[in-house]
């Protein structure tokens, strides 16, 4: 519950008696915890002196902190963290976490994404990252923009980048089973705070290989009106500072203001940001001029504004009331200059958006493509929750209810090609607008309190939170999650602690809405009088998958931690995380259309245009074709354990040790079967295709590191240095990509045109049919080990075997 504030004094009413734990933080000074025991029916007074969060004070934190009252597993990154870290982006924080891999030094230039319990560069994880900035949640649900190439994060999580640190008091980090108050994600949580209130004027600046940036804020305080908080913040990254190929520009502003209504009771903050980013790869000014106007950027102007507010109502049911609102608007633009080769002469372009027969244009040998994409993605946010407390000394509930209206959508212009005879890409334009709104509706309840049993104690938090999205709509879908996180106390100082949950990410509108899919096939491919002639036959699909559902991960951890007299802390969390119905694309559904061909000899042209006799085709030809659609196909496990030590603190030297990592196990896989030629054929249009079971293409990777950080501070100078030493003791990789024998064959059904039949083969023991192949199907496996180790800053060495 949160307390009023009447400008000497934060008053707490009708608080039950009992132990109660307080935290007081205050922007630019270090957050105080303690616990303090409440009588019944009197006034209690407790004075606490709080001291200026700087370099100056006899103990400090430069790295993350494991969670020491929460029942969540989290890791907290304070200000002196960021500001010891030197971090440009929220890029480079993600390294302070157990078993995160520390890189290479900062850079601007590459995306970064949030991802948490994971080996791979899996989008469907960093896609079901949460991201949560003063109550606000950031989404990527509607970023359409695909085609931007190696810029483009439609699909996976939100460009860490584009994020300053500089503005930011606090983050916290949950990787393990977060409240149920957090929705839409199912991978890990970001909390971020950012300053709020006094503080004094500074002016920052960076210089780096590769990155410059500038960097100030100011905290006013504007009496009876709150305080007011203004920022600004430049930066600019190079690939290579010897060249311009790449380059990457963010400008950032931001104004935060707050004020206390209600004589304390109604605290109100709002927030208004401003962003500009320019992402643009191109050549050196060095090189020829017909390289020179080669080039592909992205721009990206933002605008987000929220509202949020707690308002101490002391009901009963009602002690503290709180509300977020949230809204954000971009002009996402994307835009490529590109030479463009052809592999096959006399190549057409393809670009009917409808099911139509037509002459197709002839691409030149070479020729220049321009086009990009426009995006527009606009979101709005509402939540309101509700705090209150119910039972007694020895016995309390502290519960938490909620709802939650999110609403996204784009209102681009979507892909197009500037000459759509000479394209870019050979896609159908499609405006954003078409695509409807991603609207998803929430209720969440929780329950945490804390149970004494003899001289131990139970501490227990358990939720529920459902959600319904698109509501109305045939596409509708929902998700119920529950959530526990429970930890036993037996004595003090040692902690048990126990886990489970059930996060779910909604598809964005990329998944729910996609392009349509088309299926273009030459009827006329002649040359006459030197002139190439193409004329083609488009039919449309409907991708739309109306059996989608939500990506869940299905969390269990366990865990124990132990704090000794002398301030050393342990703390070993073991998890376990499943998904099973993670985004990808269906390959299962095949088709097989049949299509008019007339030979060269009976084309001719007369007249200038080409003429033919549409009634008597020379053949008619079906064709096999597979209808790629979104859908559950993606699968994954993570298994592991994770550690987090503080080792302690020479006083004499003011020297500090920290030693945290991870074992990580991940194995990803498809359900989608595969799908390949007969051995030997060499028809370009297939009327066979062979199956291999599910799961065919798995990875499985393993690691184990660990990172040791000795902090060195001497408070009489504000003095601090750290040197980070980090070991990968044993990395594994195999990837299965063929199984030893396929499971069926798709072909053509002779009784129903248009359509395909399965036929499943024999077991494994039986022969395989003529129809598919005569030879030996050999399993081929590719393995790939690896063990090194590492230095921060020196170079990786180790043994690699390859079969």
């Amino acid at each position: 519950m949160g307390g009023g504030w009447d400008g000497r004094r934060s008053l707490f009413a009708d608080v039950p008696p009992g132990k109660a734990e307080l935290s007081v933080s205050l922007l630019g000074y270090e957050t105080v915890s303690l616990t303090v025991e409440l009588k019944a029916e009197t006034e209690d007074s407790v004075r606490i002196a709080m001291m200026p969060s700087s370099f100056a004070m006899k103990e400090v934190v430069v790295v993350a902190e494991n969670n020491k009252s929460g029942l969540s597993t989290s890791s907290s990154i304070g200000r002196q963290a960021l500001d010891h870290l030197q971090a440009t982006s929220l890029k480079d924080v993600l390294q302070l976490l157990p078993g995160n891999f520390l890189g290479s030094n900062p850079s601007l230039i590459s995306t970064g994404q949030f991802r948490n319990r994971t080996l791979e560069a899996d989008n469907n994880n960093a896609f079901g990252g949460s991201i949560v900035v003063d109550g606000i949640p950031l989404s990527n649900n509607a970023n359409l923009n695909v085609e931007a190439g190696a810029f483009s994060t439609a699909g996976k999580g939100i460009d860490l980048r584009g994020i300053g640190t500089d503005n930011i008091e606090s983050i916290e980090v949950i990787r393990g089973i977060a409240s149920a108050r957090y929705g839409d994600m199912s991978s890990g949580t970001m909390l971020i705070k950012s300053k709020v209130g006094r503080t004094p004027g500074r002016v920052l600046a960076r210089i780096m290989p590769g990155i410059q940036q500038l960097y100030a804020d100011k905290g006013f305080d504007l009496g009876r009106a709150g305080t007011l908080n203004l920022s600004a913040d430049y930066a600019h990254g190079k690939s290579d500072p010897r060249y311009a190929t790449d380059t990457y520009n963010r400008g950032l502003l931001s104004l935060i203001h707050s004020k206390n209504l209600a004589d304390g009771r109604w605290a109100v903050t709002t927030r208004l940001g401003l962003k500009l980013i320019r992402d643009w790869s191109g050549a050196d000014p060095g090189e020829p001029e017909l390289v020179r106007g080669m080039y592909a950027q992205s721009r990206q102007y933002g605008i987000t504004f929220s509202h949020s507010g707690r308002f101490g109502a002391d009901r009963l049911l009602m002690r503290s009331l709180h509300y977020d609102i949230g809204f954000s608007y971009s002009r996402d633009d994307d835009y490529q200059v590109k030479m463009l080769a052809p592999a096959a002469h006399n190549a057409p372009v393809f670009n009917a958006t409808g099911n139509s027969t037509q002459q197709a244009a002839i691409l030149p040998s070479q020729y220049v493509g321009r086009g990009g994409t426009e995006g527009r993605p606009i979101s709005f946010y509402v939540q309101l929750g509700d705090d209150f407390y119910l039972g007694q000394e020895g016995f309390l509930h502290r519960i938490a209810i909620g709802a939650e209206l999110r609403s996204e959508g784009n209102l681009g212009r979507g892909f197009y090609n500037e000459n759509p005879n000479l394209p870019l890409a050979q896609l159908r334009s499609r405006s954003f607008r078409d695509i409807p709104f991603l609207t998803q509706f929430s209720l969440y309840g929780e329950d945490q309190f804390d149970l004494k049993i003899g001289k131990t104690q139970l501490k227990v938090q358990a939720g529920l939170r459902w959600t319904l999205a698109q509501p109305g709509r045939t596409e509708s879908l929902s998700s119920v999650m529950p959530r526990i996180n429970a930890a036993y106390l037996p004595t003090r100082g040692l902690r048990f602690r126990f886990g489970y949950g059930i996060s779910a990410k909604m598809p964005g509108l990329l998944y729910l809405y996609p392009d349509p899919g088309y299926l273009d096939m030459q009827n006329i491919s002649a040359t006459i009088d030197g002139t190439p002639y193409v004329v083609y036959t488009t039919r449309v699909y409907d991708l739309t998958n109306k059996q989608l559902k939500p990506m869940k991960n299905r969390k269990f951890e366990a865990g124990a931690d132990v704090t000794l007299h002398n301030g050393m802390r342990f703390s070993v969390t073991a998890f376990h995380e499943r998904v099973n119905d993670g985004f990808g694309t269906l390959t299962d559904e095949w088709i097989a259309p049949t299509v008019a061909r007339w030979a060269s000899s009976a084309v001719s042209v007369e007249d200038g245009k080409l003429a033919y006799d549409p009634q008597n085709p020379t053949s008619i030809d079906t064709v096999l074709h597979r209808i790629d659609r979104p859908g559950n196909c993606r699968r994954s496990v993570s298994r592991g354990i994770e550690y987090d030590f503080e080792l302690g603190r020479i006083e004499a030297t003011g020297t500090s040790f920290y030693l945290n990592g991870s074992y990580i196990v991940t194995r990803n896989n498809s359900s989608n079967k595969i799908y390949n030629t007969p051995v030997g054929s060499t028809t370009i249009e297939q009327k066979t295709m062979v199956v291999y079971p599910e799961g065919s293409s798995t990875s499985v990777d393993r690691r184990y590191s660990t990172a040791l950080r000795i902090v060195q501070h001497i408070p009489s100078i504000r003095f601090v240095v750290s040197a980070t030493v980090q070991a990968i003791f044993y990395e594994y990789n195999r990837t299965i990509n063929i199984p030893e024998i396929p499971v069926g064959y798709v072909t053509v059904d002779r009784n129903h045109p248009g359509a395909t039949v399965y036929v499943p083969l024999p077991r494994r023991s039986s022969p395989i049919p003529r129809l598919v192949s005569r030879g030996l199907w050999s399993r081929i496996r590719s393995t790939n080990r690896r063990s090194a180790t590492c230095l921060k800053h020196g170079r990786r060495c180790g043994r690699s075997i390859c079969a």
